[in-house]
């Protein structure tokens, strides 16, 4: 399993979990934290599979 694997699948994850704003308010904090950080890692050419 590869990093964008991974990737894929936590963005598929929010995709399913973010109908309820409600009960699921944590995963806005958490993509920005993810694609500010891992995203932009992994699109610069650095490995980030060990941070998952």
């Amino acid at each position: 399993m590869s990093s964008s694997d991974i990737l894929m699948d936590i963005f598929i994850s929010y995709a399913l979990f973010v109908r309820d704003p409600g009960s699921n308010g944590w995963i806005k904090e958490h993509a920005i934290k993810v694609c500010g950080t891992l995203c932009k890692d992994f699109l610069e050419g650095k490995e980030v599979f060990h941070l998952l």
